[in-house]
C-alpha cells in the first residue's frame, strides 16, 4: 500500500487492534526489530502484539487515543527492544494523556480540541535495560529498603558514596528510613542512588497535585481552580518505591534520547521542564509521568515515522 494513502487515508479509520494486526505495522515492525536488535522480529511482533491487545482489552480509554500515537507507541516497543510484559519489574508501559490542539470547526473559526494520545512510559528497570545496552552501566544490584531500627551507615568516600546495611529479619518495623541501589559503571567504580523518607513524602505530594482536577471558582464561574487530588496509592507498595529509587540513581548519568511518543518515568515538577501548563495528563496505570508539549499530530506521509530519531529528555534534579 501507498505510504501516503495508509497515514491519510486508512489508519485514522482502524480500530486500535486493528492498527497492529495490519500488514504494515507488522512488516515494519518486524524489520526495525531484526535491523536494530539482531534477533528474529517475527517472534518479538507476535508476543508484543499479545501484550498489546492485552493491555487495549483492559484499558478501554486507551482505545480512545489517537491511531497515529498507537501505531508509532507499537514501533516504538521495537526500536527500544523492550517489552509490554507488565510483571514485578516491567520494562515499560502503554499510558495516555489529554493534549489541547487548534483545530477549525465548521464555521473556520479556530478552536481548541482535546485529543488523547498514547505514550510508552520507560519505568526504571525500563531505563536500566537501556543503559546497560547503552553502554553506561555494568550492572545493578536489587533496591534494598532500611527499615527503622536497622544499623545502618552512609558515607562519602574519595571513590565515591558507601552504604553500609546490616539486615535484620525480621524486620523491626515498617517504617522506611532509606531505599538504596547499588550501581556498578563499566569501569568498575561503584555508585549508590538513595531515597530517603523525604523524598517519598515530596514525590507522593507531587502525585496528590497531578491528580488534581480543574473546577469552576465558587465565587466566579468563568475561573478555574485546580483541587488537589489523592496521591497514587502505589506510593505504598515498596516495590513501586523501589523503581522510583532507581530512577532516582540515574539523575548523574548521561541523558537517554528517546522518541516523541515515548518518555522516561515520573517527574516531580512539569514546570521544570519548561513544559506548559495546558496539558491535562492520564494514565492508564496508576503511576505519576512526565508531560508532553501538545502539539497537533501530522503524519510524516513521505515515509514512516522515523523511530531512530529521538527527543533529549532532562534528567535534571527533579526527574525521576
Amino acid at each position: 500500500m501507498d505510504r501516503k494513502n495508509f497515514f491519510n487515508k486508512e489508519l485514522p479509520t482502524l480500530k486500535p487492534v486493528e492498527i497492529i494486526e495490519h500488514p504494515v505495522t507488522e512488516k515494519r515492525f518486524v524489520d526495525i526489530f531484526t535491523q536494530i536488535h539482531g534477533s528474529d522480529g517475527l517472534i518479538a511482533y507476535e508476543r508484543e502484539k499479545f501484550y498489546f491487545s492485552k493491555i487495549l482489552t483492559e484499558n478501554p480509554e486507551l482505545a480512545q487515543c489517537t491511531p497515529l500515537s498507537l501505531f508509532s507507541v507499537f514501533l516504538d516497543v521495537a526500536t527500544k527492544g523492550l517489552t509490554l510484559d507488565n510483571g514485578s519489574k516491567a520494562l515499560c508501559y502503554i499510558t495516555f494523556r489529554n493534549a489541547k490542539i487548534k483545530t477549525k470547526n465548521e464555521k473556520n473559526e479556530t478552536v481548541d480540541k482535546w485529543e488523547k494520545r498514547a505514550l510508552l512510559d520507560i519505568s526504571g528497570y525500563g531505563e536500566l535495560v537501556l543503559r546497560e545496552r547503552a553502554g553506561q552501566v555494568r550492572y545493578a544490584d536489587n533496591p534494598e529498603v532500611i527499615y527503622e531500627g536497622e544499623e545502618y551507615v552512609q558515607e562519602n568516600t574519595p571513590d565515591g558514596a558507601r552504604i553500609y546495611h546490616k539486615i535484620t529479619h525480621p524486620r523491626p518495623t515498617t517504617k522506611i528510613i532509606l531505599i538504596y541501589v547499588r550501581i556498578v559503571r563499566p569501569d568498575g567504580s561503584v555508585t549508590f542512588g538513595t531515597l530517603d523518607q523525604e523524598g517519598i513524602e515530596r514525590l507522593k505530594n507531587y502525585s496528590a497535585e497531578n491528580n488534581g482536577k480543574w473546577v469552576k471558582d465558587a465565587t466566579n464561574n468563568d475561573k478555574l481552580v485546580k483541587v488537589k487530588g489523592e496521591a497514587n496509592r502505589l506510593y505504598d507498595d515498596i516495590g513501586f518505591l523501589k523503581a522510583k529509587c532507581l530512577k532516582h540513581a540515574f539523575l548523574s548519568f548521561p541523558k537517554l534520547k528517546l522518541n516523541n511518543f515515548s518518555a522516561l518515568e515520573a517527574v516531580e515538577s512539569p514546570e521544570d521542564l519548561g513544559l506548559p501548563a495546558d496539558v491535562v495528563k492520564e494514565t492508564s496505570v496508576p503511576k505519576d509521568e512526565p508531560k508532553a508539549e501538545p502539539k497537533a499530530e501530522k503524519a510524516n506521509t513521505d515515509d514512516f515515522p522515523d523511530n531512530n530519531q529521538g527527543v533529549t529528555v532532562n534528567d535534571d534534579d527533579m526527574l525521576f
